[in-house]
């Protein structure tokens, strides 16, 4: 018998149960008998059961304690082991679910779903704190999941019915057992949970979470998905402890954010790393307009990584500056919610991308060359007004270095004549001249 519960159990047994109700679901002797079983044992109406026994693919949205029970009334009618809930939870937990679980109090949450005591840290970063009973109500109703994309490798399993490999999290069972045992002694710290409520997975994409300042409540909106970014372990032991310890119900640190994929990956790379925050980098973070979260996502989804700076002026590698970025995004779009941002972050980075693979001695190589107007910081104002008339013309980026070609970029250049020594607003006002007139 196993000793712990683990998602690779809880995937096999979902899908030997599936299969066997599958080819029982129509004998009438079968169906009564589950019906009867759950409901004189566990409260489980008729027509709930029934509504499983119907479309099988709802035993996949069961939560842990649910999945036992049906797979105990399946087990008991055909005797078949495959589906014998015992081979796959510990005994501990079993004996919690059969003398503790009833279907009409058992409590399954969806989202939208709040989280209380929450502060914001900036536009996709909050933090607060969250009882370990309702990490596993989460849990329980299927809402936390495990994205192989931006953590750890995963187990590999092959499906002898279908040959498809499934990744499974790479989970130590001796490090959850530990955990458990911790805070069964109540001798587990609290510590911070990371999760992701991962960006444009939303019903309407852009409003994973809503934040309300004035109650400090965050709400996780339908159709997200929520990734455990950092401490599925602790989630995993979390689960387990309470099924077998009820009352060890303590409280965790919470982060969530709002990433993209790129961003998340990025930030679970980074997580063990401390860095101090410079004071720009803190003016940075208090911005709360759309140009600020564009930018952000270019960094990540671009070739613009590592090559903003987060100061007001420039480092060796750096061509532009954030507020240069934002500022010129402020100029020529007015963003009206993250929707809109996340489409414009899209856009700007295939535009960004051609534009550096044109030209990539001066964007990739930063060489000195003959044409040192191409990677001046106030030239990215340029750069955005182009993108800007180019969208609203529906003209596709790859002509972008055609259209660029007919501009002059050296120190000589006519077409920027006067521009070196020039003060900054003059400087973008012979830029602007010269992209609006550009023909495109």
């Amino acid at each position: 018998m196993v000793q712990l519960l683990t998602e690779e159990a809880i995937s096999t047994l979902s899908d030997n149960l599936i299969k066997l109700i599958d080819s029982l679901r129509h004998e009438k002797k079968f169906t009564s008998y589950i019906k009867q079983f759950l409901g004189s044992n566990f409260d489980l109406s008729p027509g709930k059961v029934q509504g499983i026994l119907n479309d099988t693919n709802k035993i996949k949205q069961l939560g842990i304690p649910e999945l036992y029970v049906y797979s105990e009334a399946v087990f008991n009618f055909t005797k078949e082991e495959e589906v014998d809930p015992d081979k796959y939870y510990p005994e501990r937990m079993a004996k919690e679910i059969t003398t503790v679980f009833r279907g009409e109090t058992a409590e399954s949450i969806s989202f939208p779903y709040t989280l209380e005591g929450i502060v914001q840290v900036s536009e996709d970063d909050f933090i607060g704190t969250i009882k370990a009973s309702e990490i596993k109500k989460l849990m329980d109703s299927q809402l936390i999941q495990y994205n192989f994309n931006t953590q750890r490798e995963a187990h590999f399993k092959k499906n002898s019915k279908t040959d498809e490999i499934i990744p499974i999290p790479k989970v130590k069972e001796a490090s959850v057992k530990e955990i458990v045992e911790l805070l069964k002694n109540d001798d587990l710290i609290s510590s911070m949970l990371t999760f992701n409520a991962r960006l444009g997975t939303a019903d309407i994409p852009g409003e994973e979470v809503i934040y309300n300042a004035d109650t400090h409540s965050l709400t996780i909106m339908p159709g997200t998905l929520f990734d455990c970014l950092d401490g599925f372990h602790r989630v995993s032991a979390i689960v387990t402890a309470l099924l077998q310890y009820p009352d060890k119900d303590m409280v965790f640190k919470i982060n969530i954010l709002n990433f993209s994929v790129d961003k998340a990956r990025a930030y679970f790379a980074q997580m063990n790393t401390v860095n101090p925050v410079s004071k720009a980098q803190v003016e940075r973070f208090a911005k709360k307009k759309f140009s600020t979260f564009v930018v952000e996502q270019l960094e990540y989804s671009s070739e613009l990584k590592n090559r903003v700076s987060t100061s007001h002026g420039m480092n060796s590698k750096a061509i532009v500056t954030f507020n240069t970025l934002t500022a010129a995004i402020d100029e020529n779009w007015t963003l009206k919610n993250k929707y809109e941002a996340i489409q414009l972050s899209k856009y700007l980075a295939e535009f960004m991308n051609t534009l550096f693979y044109a030209y990539p001695e001066e964007f990739l190589g930063h060489i000195n060359t003959s044409r040192p107007y191409l990677v001046m910081n106030n030239m990215f104002f340029g750069y955005m007004r182009l993108a800007k008339r180019m969208q609203e013309n529906d003209v596709d980026p790859v002509y972008l270095n055609s259209i660029l070609d007919k501009l002059d970029f050296t120190e000589k250049s006519k077409d920027f004549a006067g521009i070196k020594g020039k003060g900054a607003r003059q400087q973008l006002e012979i830029i602007r001249d010269v992209y609006d007139n550009l023909d495109v």
